[in-house]
């Protein structure tokens, strides 16, 4: 993970974590939506770091666990100083996937951004509105 921010920072990108298992259907749904869709991987290429974990493995258990991943696919989107941006989780055909991406690319439509707003002080009703549903979008 360190190996792979600094990479990111280095070339100016963010980190893209993708966990996964081999009995996960969701996880080989968007694995072979990716593959179709070569487009959208290579974009997915030049913009992160890819990274991808198999909760099954030592690593990958103690990954979880850290992060309390309680369902799969979960996929993370870290800014390569490792703090997170955005996180989202299930398995989906790529127009689902590619509308939840480019939400958690988006530095204004990210859940980090509405959250640190919140939690400045910010109470407006379109803000609570935007942070209810970007949390409950994320779990969708």
């Amino acid at each position: 993970m360190e190996e792979a921010c600094k990479v990111a920072a280095e070339e100016g990108k963010m980190v893209f974590i993708d966990c996964t298992a081999p009995w996960c259907t969701g996880c080989k749904i968007i694995e072979n939506e990716l593959k179709r869709e070569k487009e959208f991987a290579q974009l997915m290429n030049q913009l992160f770091v890819n990274i991808k974990v198999d909760v099954e493995t030592e690593y990958g258990k103690a990954f979880a666990k850290k992060y309390q991943i309680q369902s799969l696919p979960t996929f993370f989107f870290l800014r390569s100083d490792g703090s997170l941006q955005h996180s989202f989780t299930g398995g989906s055909f790529i127009e689902r996937f590619a509308e939840k991406f480019w939400k958690a690319i988006n530095p204004y439509t990210c859940y980090s951004y509405l959250n640190a707003k919140y939690q400045a002080g910010e109470r407006n009703i379109d803000l609570v509105l935007l942070l209810c549903f970007s949390r409950l979008y994320t779990i969708l």
